[in-house]
């Protein structure tokens, strides 16, 4: 069921992201850096959620799955992605706005994608 939950909304945050992009370039189709702006914005959602979507499933395996072997080196290297993950999102930020000229408001209408899919998420109707 989690898992369910989980494919939707990253399914809705992709349709999201790029219906946001096609607004983005409906609004102004002379300047295309909102919409890869948007897109941008869509990549460094998914860039977050892998990093927590790893820690947890890490530190919270499920039942079946109990592998003592490697654990030790699959935390730490958990710890270091979830910490890491703010400094690789912030580089990436950087890269996309000073180096690639994407729009910084197109980031931010990327990144709200993934509320966008919780929203969603939140007025569908249960089956």
């Amino acid at each position: 069921m989690a898992d369910d939950l989980l494919a939707r909304l990253r399914r809705n945050a992709l349709i999201a992201c790029g219906l946001i992009a096609l607004v983005a370039l409906a609004v102004d189709p002379h300047r295309p850096a909102a919409a890869l702006g948007v897109l941008g914005g869509g990549v460094l959602v998914a860039i977050s959620y892998v990093a927590v979507a790893f820690t947890i499933d890490t530190f919270m395996p499920p039942a079946r799955r109990n592998i003592a072997a490697k654990r030790g080196r699959k935390r730490t290297f958990a710890v270091l992605l979830f910490a890491g993950h703010y400094a690789l999102l912030a580089l990436a930020a950087y890269v996309m706005i000073a180096r690639f000229r994407l729009h910084p408001i197109g980031l931010l209408g990327g990144v709200t994608s993934f509320v966008v899919a919780v929203a969603v998420e939140a007025v569908r109707p249960r089956t």
